[in-house]
């Protein structure tokens, strides 16, 4: 084999790794694209082929033409977009503008059409050097998808409606509350909390989020938590420490968070109960959040100590309306 054939397979092999790694998707998205599909709503209240629309950002520092750029196989108009520009792709213009007198985006006319059940969008440049890619679940009317704000790298539903013009909303670990705590309130109130469920995902398995709203780190080894079910089975915590002000993902093995409605506990090393978070039956693909406490207690299996202590902390936590205080924070 020439040296000029061995120089040119090398070359090959050079271009066809740029290609394939310029493509590599990161949770909805691809870090390396100019233009982003940022959030899009599939399901509008109202008739669909005139309210749907889709949210494009340029993320780079030059000006980007939207007519280099295929949405599937959707050829899109000749659009100079500015550097972190944020541009709206809309069935019906007017219908658009109507809903949202406000934003001041560019929007842009295209003939596009969503499925409510989920499914994934590809922006991609004529090039096939770079590509945004967008999943979302099944839509429900008037709530758009929208790519989070941060480092979670996570495409949720938009419970609250959507954030079109806007920025989106942040990633959990880069909220800041804004709502006032009193001193009584950060006293009686637990540090760490069950902060968001997730007992009917779309994919993946269920999830729980806990939260540690205080400024120390908390050492979870040894927490455990428990769910309404009569068998007395837990999920045990290991060798974990929850930073201040800080969030923890967990996927629980040996519980189930029930579909039709459950009531989870937090309890401590020592089976100190910490926290309770109840809800009720929840669609598919729907992120509960923020503590709730419940009273009365179910009857599930619990050891008396434990009983006593969930009591008391019921009675303890119950008149400081706990849901209200959080949750209203994350809506403001």
């Amino acid at each position: 084999m020439t040296l000029l054939r061995i120089s040119s397979l090398l070359l090959i092999v050079i271009i066809l790794c740029t290609v394939i790694s310029d493509l590599q998707p990161i949770k909805g998205y691809t870090s390396n694209s100019e233009l982003i599909i940022t959030e899009l709503m599939p399901n509008p209240v109202g008739a669909d082929e005139v309210g749907e629309w889709l949210e494009i950002e340029n993320f780079s520092n030059s000006e980007v033409n939207l007519q280099d750029w295929l949405l599937e196989d959707l050829s899109l108009p000749e659009v100079r977009i500015a550097a972190q520009e944020i541009i709206i792709l809309a069935r019906d213009i007017s219908v658009i503008k109507s809903l949202n007198p406000g934003i001041n985006n560019q929007i842009v006319l295209t003939n596009f059409v969503f499925i409510n059940s989920g499914t994934t969008i590809k922006l991609t440049r004529k090039d096939h050097l770079q590509q945004s890619i967008f999943t979302y679940s099944e839509a429900q009317a008037g709530k758009s998808f929208e790519l989070m704000r941060g480092n979670c790298e996570k495409i949720e539903m938009n419970l609250q409606g959507d954030t079109i013009g806007k920025a989106n909303t942040q990633c959990p670990e880069n909220l800041t509350p804004t709502a006032p705590i009193t001193a009584t309130d950060i006293t009686a109130a637990p540090q760490i909390v069950i902060f968001r469920v997730n007992p009917n995902p779309s994919s993946d398995s269920e999830w729980l989020e806990l939260k540690n709203f205080s400024t120390s780190a908390v050492d979870l080894n040894n927490w455990y938590i428990k769910d309404s079910s009569e068998n007395g089975s837990k999920y045990t915590i290991k060798n974990q420490v929850l930073s201040g002000n800080s969030y923890l993902q967990i996927f629980p093995q040996g519980i189930s968070l029930n579909n039709e409605g459950d009531t989870l506990y937090l309890f401590n090393a020592n089976s100190e109960a910490i926290d309770i978070f109840h809800y009720e039956k929840t669609d598919k693909g729907t992120i509960l959040g923020a503590a709730s406490v419940v009273t009365p207690v179910p009857s599930i299996s619990l050891t008396s100590k434990e009983i006593n202590l969930v009591q008391t902390t019921v009675t303890t936590y119950s008149h400081l309306a706990i849901p209200k205080i959080y949750r209203l924070k994350l809506q403001e």
